[in-house]
């Protein structure tokens, strides 16, 4: 039970993680730019393939129907909805990354040594930074 990294299948993904990141999601996409919109279209075709628990916190991996329209620029990360959680004293936070025009991953994050499981409770979400609609410069 307290291995990492672990991987739960799609279909297997808890009700109450799902909703999770769902919720997340849903956040991080929230912007008012042309982008998030069709970012929002493209999640609320998407498939959660699958969820990896890492220990330090999880990645959701989305699949995009393909006839889905990609967004440019094509490779986008970052937002973040930070979290008190149940557990862990330092909370969590969370970004999305955007590949080759479409949703990737959400990945939640750990703030502190205590780990996140498939059973972690969100008490509740702060502050939402929606993902940015462009690169950030380097």
């Amino acid at each position: 039970m307290g291995e990492y990294p672990r991987t739960i299948s799609g279909d297997e993904i808890p009700p109450e993680l799902r909703a999770i990141i769902d919720s997340l999601t849903e956040r991080l996409l929230s912007g008012n730019h042309p982008t998030h919109s069709l970012l929002r279209q493209q999640y609320s075709r998407a498939t959660v393939t699958g969820v990896e628990l890492t220990g330090a916190g999880f990645f959701a991996r989305f699949a995009i129907p393909i006839d889905s329209q990609a967004v440019q620029p094509p490779r986008l990360i970052g937002g973040n909805v930070a979290m008190d959680v149940e557990g862990l004293a330092e909370g969590a936070g969370s970004l999305l990354c955007v590949s080759d025009g479409r949703l990737d991953f959400l990945e939640v994050y750990v703030y502190g040594d205590e780990p996140w499981t498939e059973n972690t409770i969100v008490r509740s979400f702060g502050e939402v930074v929606p993902l940015p609609p462009e690169p950030h410069a380097t």
